[in-house]
């Protein structure tokens, strides 16, 4: 038997111990949050990326623009696409829609001759998918087009 009788105060945490206990369901809270934050990121790209979205209408017929090598147009959309994203992140929306292509520096940069570039780019003007306007000793101007879209 019990010789004691039961006291509460006996059972009583000290403030420490609830407040250690009430920082821990914060911390815990914190980390399970629920809702859109709860999704896991992606680690930080370092180095070059592509800028998106790309339409997915545009790649594939860029891939099919040339049946024997469809890897040349769709490299040279790729590329294209990186240009247009890092130009719109610098400029206004309106001054993006002309990209300055510099084939040789594109040739050089990605290890591909400028022959085939030059195909690949033409392929792309055949198939609807690029604007083209030469400008005589510098780079010319490019001018993506969606499919579907009418040619002026």
């Amino acid at each position: 038997m019990i010789d004691e009788p039961f006291r509460a105060e006996d059972y009583r945490w000290a403030q420490e111990q609830v407040d250690a206990v009430l920082n821990h369901q914060a911390k815990l809270g914190r980390q399970r949050s629920t809702g859109s934050n709860d999704r896991r990121r992606l680690p930080r790209v370092v180095g070059p990326y592509l800028q998106g979205p790309i339409p997915m209408a545009w790649l594939y017929a860029a891939a099919r623009s040339q049946p024997r090598n469809p890897d040349g147009p769709l490299l040279v959309g790729i590329v294209l696409w990186r240009l247009y994203g890092m130009r719109l992140k610098r400029a206004q929306q309106s001054d993006a829609a002309e990209l300055p292509f510099n084939v040789s520096r594109v040739a050089r940069e990605w290890g591909v001759s400028r022959q085939a570039l030059m195909r690949s780019l033409n392929a792309l003007a055949c198939a609807g998918l690029v604007r083209r306007s030469g400008r005589h000793g510098r780079p010319s101007l490019l001018r993506l087009v969606m499919p579907g879209q009418p040619r002026s």
